[in-house]
């Protein structure tokens, strides 16, 4: 069965999650990225809920004291 099918984001989906979760993380994108990924989660609702998941992950860990952090990466 199709990842799309069963409601979860497909494996590309994650990753290109995790592209555009990393690049709005770093303080100098700009509207024009934040824009097109707008764009890109606006395809399909599994974009958004990918990048919703992986931006929650980067919250989490950003939670962790830094020895935990360590031992994660």
């Amino acid at each position: 069965m199709r990842a799309a099918a069963t409601g979860r984001p497909t494996a590309a989906m994650v990753a290109r999650a995790a592209e555009w979760a990393a690049l709005l993380d770093d303080e100098s994108a700009g509207a024009e990225q934040r824009a097109a990924c707008e764009a890109w989660c606006a395809e399909h609702p599994l974009h958004r809920l990918a990048l919703r998941r992986m931006r929650g992950l980067d919250q989490g860990f950003a939670r962790l004291d830094p020895v935990a952090r360590t031992a994660v990466r």
